[in-house]
């Protein structure tokens, strides 16, 4: 059985104002059941665009070997006064994204 409810998954975004990025941290809180394999893309939109068009970010890899959920990444693409906003989905076996 594949995991697909992200419900259980943290998403949390950090402004990291000396560095000039932010810091994005994707964890689970406890061990998750029944995870054979799951792909994630954290997607981004912003201000310019008035939040109407969606970029990939970046895509990661969740296996169950790598628990408990415990991923960073760091958005070094942004850009001065610009306000931005993350997502993170879930992708299937046929790539369709998933919230």
């Amino acid at each position: 059985m594949e995991y697909d409810n992200i419900s259980q998954i943290n998403f949390v975004a950090t402004a990291d104002n000396v560095g000039g990025r932010i810091q994005l941290h994707v964890y689970a809180d406890r061990m998750l059941d029944n995870i054979i394999r799951s792909d994630f893309i954290i997607r981004r939109s912003s201000n310019k665009s008035n939040f109407l068009i969606w970029e990939d970010v970046h895509l990661f890899s969740f296996l169950d070997n790598i628990n408990p959920l415990n991923v960073y990444w760091y958005d070094t693409t942004v850009e001065a006064g610009v306000w931005y906003l993350y997502k993170i989905f879930k992708i299937n076996k046929k790539g369709y994204k998933s919230n």
